[in-house]
């Protein structure tokens, strides 16, 4: 037997592979789209001759030769486990299986399984590409479609290099390397779901065929349905029950009653549930209790009620959720986007928290592996983990991370901040937002700025507020007026003066000379 909790797994070997062909293909669009942005004779004839597909194929070559092995491999240890299962099952009434290695109708069905499952993964890689803004890409087009774009947005004047290079990451971390499911809806799915659903799916439908051929060898007729919470409404109504294979037990189940060989039916597309055989007066059949009880429980998240299933699909939300956080961040670290990287750290960290304490409320352990990027590695998270205690360690820092601004205006408050770092000059949110609003509009000469703010102070003013000092440096030729803070550690705003303020305030008492000492 299959249990819902193997088929849950079951198929994490192939998707660390296919994790890492889609670590390799968003890195690539990452350097590719930054190095290739301005626009010359050399990127038009990588483009127009498909280099870029040919030489992210050939990059890609030896994963796909992975993935057949491991697929073999893991069809036929989970098919070897049910069969043995089974054999010891029936065991317990004195009867005896074939031994597995001898079966020869059974390993011919594990190897035309086999073959099924890598034409449909291969189908899968073919027809591979990436979802921006609800299109799909196929991924030999990907590189000249975003770029196009990319190149027309900036000859135009629309965006800088720097912004149109973070679109086309945005948009494609948020859809990853999808998979067109053209014969059937023609819907795209995720590597991941895509997947997972194709090996649970089949490695579940010819487990449930072998358990046929089993029973029909020791002329069986009653299956036991397995049982588990977060189980689909349309399945929980038969989850747990007992199934005439004959359909001649009138007390049970048929097989028409659960669906088998339908889609959304037992065994159909995703579904978790496995049989096993039932001996009558000698098995243990679920209580209606319990299955009552499966059935039942709900969860209360942020005032409102969810059924289990509803709560196992925001779960898995939120781990989709943090691995597009982790694309983001396994890119912007590619192309050395410092501000970005912290924008998405500080995101990352406030989705796994939050995830965790969801998977506290609905007392299910968190399953980190289904939130892993494979080149999410221990230098990136490092750095990702870095980032968020600088944040947490740096008041300015904190305070630019909790505002409620878009990204992408975030990102030019953190590049000012880290400018003005640069110059060894520590300067507020507030400052950097000001820097923002007067730089353009104000002519202030940034040269002339930094200057002023390395000279000495000359003035102090009362803050009512805070009650203390704030300190004044004054360039009476440009009329740029700098505050810091009493322990002049940070710089507070700064403004460019209609005229000399100097005689006036000082008259006025509101600036006293300052010592310098």
């Amino acid at each position: 037997m299959l249990s819902p909790e193997y088929l849950t797994n079951v198929a994490d070997p192939l998707l660390k592979v296919y994790e890492q062909i889609e670590d390799e293909i968003l890195i690539d669009i990452a350097k590719k789209i930054n190095k290739n942005l301005d626009v010359s004779y050399e990127t038009e004839m990588w483009l127009y001759s498909g280099r870029d597909y040919n030489e992210l194929k050939k990059k890609l070559k030896p994963y796909f030769k992975d993935i057949d092995t491991k697929l073999d491999l893991l069809v036929e240890d989970s098919i070897k486990k049910h069969y043995l299962d089974e054999q010891n099952i029936y065991s317990m009434i004195d009867k005896s299986l074939m031994p597995f290695v001898k079966n020869k109708a059974v390993l011919k069905q594990i190897e035309l399984y086999q073959e099924a499952m890598k034409k449909q993964l291969h189908s899968i890689a073919n027809t591979m590409g990436v979802a921006v803004n609800d299109e799909f890409i196929p991924l030999n087009k990907l590189y000249k479609h975003e770029l196009n774009k990319a190149i027309v947005s900036t000859q135009s004047g629309v965006i800088d290099k720097t912004k149109a290079v973070r679109r086309v990451i945005n948009n494609i971390s948020k859809g990853g390397v999808k998979f067109v499911n053209y014969e059937n809806s023609g819907r795209n799915y995720t590597l991941e779901s895509a997947v997972s659903m194709n090996v649970r799916s089949s490695l579940n439908r010819l487990s449930g065929e072998i358990s046929l051929m089993n029973a029909k060898e020791m002329e069986h007729d009653l299956m036991e349905i397995t049982a588990h919470l977060g189980a689909r409404l349309s399945h929980s109504v038969w989850q747990g029950q007992i199934v005439s294979l004959s359909g001649e037990n009138t007390k049970y189940l048929t097989l028409e009653d659960i669906g088998y060989g339908e889609v959304t039916g037992f065994m159909g597309a995703n579904c978790k549930h496995n049989w096993y055989p039932f001996f009558e007066g000698l098995s243990s059949p679920y209580s209606s209790d319990y299955l009552e009880e499966l059935q039942s429980k709900t969860i209360h998240y942020k005032g409102k009620e969810y059924s289990y299933y509803e709560a196992t699909q925001i779960q898995r939300q939120m781990e989709r959720d943090i691995r597009n956080i982790k694309k983001s961040l396994l890119m912007y670290n590619e192309i050395d986007d410092k501000e970005m990287f912290m924008i998405n750290s500080a995101k990352r960290k406030i989705k796994k928290d939050e995830y965790e304490s969801f998977c506290k409320l609905i007392k299910t352990p968190t399953r980190l592996e289904n939130t892993q990027k494979l080149y999410y590695n221990k230098h990136i998270s490092g750095k990702s983990v870095a980032s968020n205690i600088k944040v947490k360690n740096n008041e300015i820092l904190s305070d630019i991370m909790s505002k409620n601004w878009t990204d992408t205006y975030k990102r030019k408050v953190l590049k000012v901040y880290n400018e003005f770092q640069d110059n060894n000059l520590n300067v507020s949110d507030h400052f950097a937002v000001s820097y923002l609003k007067r730089i353009n509009s104000s002519n202030i000469d940034k040269e002339k700025l930094l200057n002023t703010m390395k000279d000495k102070v000359k003035f102090k003013e009362w803050n009512e507020r805070k009650k203390e000092f704030n300190l004044i440096r004054y360039d009476e030729v440009n009329l740029i007026r700098v505050v810091s803070n009493k322990d002049d550690t940070v710089y507070i705003t700064f403004m460019i003066d209609k005229e000399n303020q100097i005689k006036n305030k000082l008259e006025k008492g509101v600036w006293l000379e300052y010592d310098n000492g």
